[in-house]
């Protein structure tokens, strides 16, 4: 094992021993996936989706899915990670004022490329288009 897989590999060792100290179990037997991501796209393409700031004041209409994390970026306040499961991959926006991990005064980022996850999470109206 290279210098580098053998850092990655601490890294990732490390988020599981946090996760488990915070009383989070990192690899959880079941999920209760309610839709895949390609029937929730396919649902939301020809509705009028809500702004943002709507779902904020009067969140409804929850998806709960699960796949792959492919790609995690954070920007400031927001992070951003394209999820993947057997269907279609999704775009996940995360705010940190609005959706964020607090453990004994502690902000933590647990989501990283290539790991599993589940989410529950609003669809909404997004400003840019993806090229």
């Amino acid at each position: 094992m290279t210098e580098l897989q053998q850092s990655e590999r601490d890294v990732r060792i490390g988020k599981v021993a946090k996760m488990k100290a915070m009383g989070i179990i990192p690899y959880a037997q079941s999920f209760d996936k309610k839709q895949m991501i390609g029937d929730i796209t396919k649902t939301y393409e020809s509705q009028e989706l809500r702004d943002i700031n709507d779902i904020i004041i009067n969140p409804v209409a929850q998806v709960k899915t699960a796949g792959r994390v492919m790609l995690y970026r954070g920007h400031g306040k927001l992070a951003f990670a394209k999820l993947l499961d057997s269907t279609e991959q999704i775009q996940l926006m995360f705010h940190r004022e609005n959706c964020s991990f607090v453990k004994g005064g502690e902000k933590v980022q647990l989501l990283q490329d290539g790991s599993e996850e589940g989410m529950s999470a609003y669809k909404f109206m997004e400003k840019m288009v993806d090229v």
